[in-house]
């Protein structure tokens, strides 16, 4: 049984501003890696621009929104409210794509190999030097 009386509209909008988001937040770190190293380049949204494109009311509005998207992992971001703009440092991707699939395979791969160092290293620690420590110590 439901609640014939559910308004799915403010879920709704803030899924599609949750989404927008992402996608801006995207657009602005592209950005930045294809900035060719100008020194002003930045990754980061302006509270104006946040409040055109999500329709927010004011920049309590955009503060709160930040702090939710923050909250939920959908970016790293630091708010600058003196500064009236977000600086996003990292964005999901709104597809997982096969890039990001191969990008994903080369971070477990080494991954792998580093835990795999680290095995031998407890290994070599446990099997040789750990017996010879105790065997030279009368």
């Amino acid at each position: 049984t439901g609640n014939l009386n559910f308004d799915p509209k403010p879920f709704l909008e803030k899924k599609i501003r949750q989404l927008t988001f992402i996608e801006m937040a995207n657009t602005v770190i592209n950005n930045k890696k294809h900035a060719n190293g100008e020194p002003n380049q930045d990754s980061s949204i302006s509270f104006e621009q946040l409040k055109e494109e999500l329709e927010l009311a004011d920049d309590l509005d955009c503060e709160e929104f930040i702090i939710d998207a923050i909250r939920t992992n959908m970016v790293k971001a630091k708010l600058s409210q003196s500064a009236r703009k977000v600086v996003i440092q990292h964005a999901v991707p709104r597809q997982f794509t096969k890039k990001h699939w191969e990008d994903l395979l080369k971070r477990l791969e080494n991954w792998k190999l580093a835990i795999s160092k680290v095995h031998t290293g407890f290994d070599e620690i446990i099997n040789q030097v750990a017996p010879m420590a105790l065997g030279g110590v009368n």
